[in-house]
């Protein structure tokens, strides 16, 4: 299998380089990390193992844990299929956490049919680490919601997401958590819990690791500085996306006041500004000029962004947020210096406050991968806008978090109790991960969270003596993190045994939306869950979510949730 995939990699890579040139970019400092604490673990070593006999879901209404588990995959009793079968898979590519090689030397393409092309690059799946050998876990903070959207549009459209453009973290994190704030004066609340998985051996648990950063009421906010550089290029003008794009910021107009400014960059084969730095209150002119924008040429990425970074600096103000923010398909050309030189920039701007956002369009021709390491590198966010609604979201709802940073370089790191944790395995972040010793290193590029984000993390663990101890801890949780105004500060909240529950239908109800999305993603991407539970199974527990009353029954969100599994269950027939 690991020869038929690499042949298959190879060819794609022959007709990817063959076909055009897109931008690549080289990893974000986060991405340099040893693989002492949780390289990534690629899908071939994975695929071919069977799963252990005592890994079948255990009823744990009916069992206690420690009992003997059923033979059936379910969350909980009156669920049960048998989990598909992975064997036709092909694996993904070796771990890429050494931090020896350029991640973005060559990109890796993949296409579905009807139309879809989705570039992607395969992080790898995190390994079960044994605490005796490596009791730390360390990574940035990530908030990106952009996988979750994206395999939303997908699916949308009749086409399973490819496994390599899932991230389990940016399912998990799409949903709000309704963490509590932190105290005041606080930047952070950390909140941990866990349960037993059913799906999983009776030894198991999922111990969730939650983050709160402070929120600002929106008339407190800092004033804005935005650029918006936006794709013109001709790719723009198929699936809708130039006319999502306007919505996107005709939406966003509208949470304009008198003390922003805009400026508004367009880019096809070269650079012009669409609107020169304009008060937010003259609302009329910034739409006219958002309303005024066509499709063109081909695609210079790299000018466009060098113009944006132009007028962001141009309009800097030391106390205002100052943040440019691209909004384009990915689908782009490399300029004349090569990618290095744009993305040096990009850090370089960063460094003096002026971050990156990077907001994703359409389908037909879309490049997932770029999109998001543009993000890293400029630390900022990454999204993905599949619908007004979703527009409204980002550019609404959620405009303060959005906009204004309240942490720079935020890390977390798990210790583990080898006396109570046998093993334990984070699920998603690959990408993020930092080396522990790296921890407390300020100058690691990390992540950044904007006001009222939250942060959740999802840990499948091994008791040790396969039970739960009464009392005690299972390990500490550790943030550090850089304030707006540069200080360096870390809080830190132990992992109690106590609050990790042996039942799943008797955690917290976010707990166990965390616990099905993560499936969710967790079969899309064709992990070792791939081989305990399938989509039908997920389906089925999502709409219990929804049948469950408060507090999902009536949440849009939810619903949506609980269909999309139905249908990606569908489609996976």
């Amino acid at each position: 299998m690991h020869t038929n995939y690499s042949r298959s990699r190879r060819a794609l890579l022959a007709a990817a380089l063959g076909a055009s040139t897109v931008l690549s970019a080289c990893a974000s400092s986060s991405d340099r990390a040893t693989t002492e604490t949780i390289a990534a673990r690629p899908y071939t070593e994975v695929v071919g193992e069977s799963a252990p006999a005592d890994t079948a879901a255990a009823a744990y209404e009916e069992q206690p844990a420690g009992g003997t588990a059923p033979a059936a995959a379910t969350f909980d009793e009156g669920f049960s299929r048998s989990p598909s079968d992975p064997t036709n898979v092909e694996s993904s590519s070796s771990s890429n956490k050494t931090g020896q090689e350029n991640l973005w030397d060559q990109p890796v393409v993949t296409q579905v049919p009807a139309g879809v092309d989705v570039q992607a690059r395969d992080a790898g799946v995190n390994p079960e680490t044994q605490t005796r050998a490596d009791n730390q876990s360390t990574f940035a903070m990530d908030v990106d919601t952009g996988s979750y959207t994206l395999a939303r549009a997908l699916i949308e459209q009749g086409q399973l997401p490819q496994y390599d453009s899932v991230r389990t973290e940016e399912f998990v994190n799409y949903f709000d958590q309704q963490y509590q704030s932190p105290r005041p004066g606080n930047t952070f609340a950390i909140h941990v819990d866990g349960t037993a998985a059913p799906f999983l051996s009776s030894d198991k648990r999922i111990i969730r690791i939650g983050i709160q950063g402070r929120r600002v009421e929106v008339a407190d906010r800092k004033p804005v500085r935005l650029t918006f550089v936006v794709d013109n290029s001709g790719s723009m003008s198929s699936d809708d996306k130039l006319t999502i794009v306007k919505g996107a910021l005709r939406t966003l107009t509208g949470e304009l006041d008198r003390g922003d400014k805009v400026a508004i960059v367009g880019f096809s084969d070269n650079a012009w500004v669409s609107l020169p730095p304009t008060n937010g209150a003259q609302r009329d002119v910034i739409i006219n000029a958002v309303d005024s924008m066509s499709t063109v040429s081909s695609t210079n990425a790299e000018a466009g962004l060098r113009l944006g970074y132009e007028q962001a600096q141009a309009m800097f103000d030391p106390q205002a947020t100052n943040r440019v923010i691209l909004l384009s398909d990915g689908v782009a050309n490399v300029g004349p210096d090569g990618p290095e030189a744009i993305l040096r920039e990009i850090g370089d701007f960063a460094r003096r406050d002026i971050d990156l956002n990077t907001i994703g369009v359409g389908t037909d021709s879309y490049n997932d991968e770029m999109m998001e390491r543009l993000a890293d590198t400029g630390d900022g966010t990454y999204a993905y806008i599949d619908s007004q609604q979703e527009a409204d979201r980002i550019f609404r709802t959620q405009f303060t978090s959005t906009i204004e940073t309240i942490a720079r370089g935020a890390k977390v790191q798990v210790e583990f109790d080898s006396r109570t944790i046998e093993t334990y395995r984070l699920l998603g972040f690959e990408n993020r991960a930092i080396a522990d010793g790296d921890f407390t290193n300020n100058r690691i590029d990390a992540g950044e969270l904007g006001a009222g984000h939250s942060v959740t993390a999802l840990y499948e663990v091994t008791l040790a003596n396969g039970r739960d101890r009464n009392g005690g801890n299972f390990g500490t949780v550790r943030l550090r993190w850089e304030e707006p105004d540069g200080q360096v500060r870390s809080s830190d909240s132990p992992i109690e045994a106590n609050t990790v529950s042996p039942t799943f239908s008797k955690a917290n109800p976010y707990l166990r939306l965390d616990v099905v999305a993560a499936a969710y993603a967790e079969v899309l991407r064709k992990s070792p869950w791939s081989q305990l539970i399938d989509l039908a199974t997920v389906a089925s527990n999502a709409q219990r979510l929804v049948d469950s009353g408060e507090p999902f029954q009536g949440s849009k969100t939810i619903v949506e949730f609980a269909r999309l599994t139905k249908r990606a269950a569908e489609m996976a027939r």
